[in-house]
């Protein structure tokens, strides 16, 4: 999708989308290329503010950029699991963390996945 389109529509979507699903953080956003996603946030879970990165080269239509914000949206609902991970970060070495980073991300991004499913059921 063309950058200036996505940016638009980002702008057209985004803060309704944060409003119906009772999303009270401070969330910033860019259209940007990544190297192996369509989007992403980053997200700082202590102070409910986080930056959605969309590839915007990568967006095919509205409704595929509509459920992509909804999805990263969705993963400021797993905030609790980023200050676990910087609790276990803290007691652990560097090594062992890196394994559990990975267990820790499947699970956030399955957590995301089975609240997809259930809103789009309803």
């Amino acid at each position: 999708m063309d950058k200036s389109k996505c940016e638009s529509l980002i702008k057209k979507h985004l803060v309704k989308m944060m409003r119906e699903l009772d999303i009270n953080w401070s969330i910033r956003w860019k259209c940007s290329a990544l190297s192996d996603c369509d989007a992403q946030i980053n997200k700082e879970s202590n102070y409910f503010d986080a930056l959605i990165t969309v590839d915007h080269e990568q967006i095919e239509d509205e409704d595929y950029l509509k459920k992509t914000l909804r999805h990263e949206l969705l993963h400021t609902f797993t905030c609790e699991i980023d200050l676990l991970a910087d609790q276990i970060q803290s007691v652990v070495s560097e090594k062992e963390y890196e394994i559990l980073k990975k267990t820790i991300e499947h699970c956030d991004e399955m957590i995301v996945l089975r609240i997809e499913r259930l809103l789009d059921s309803l």
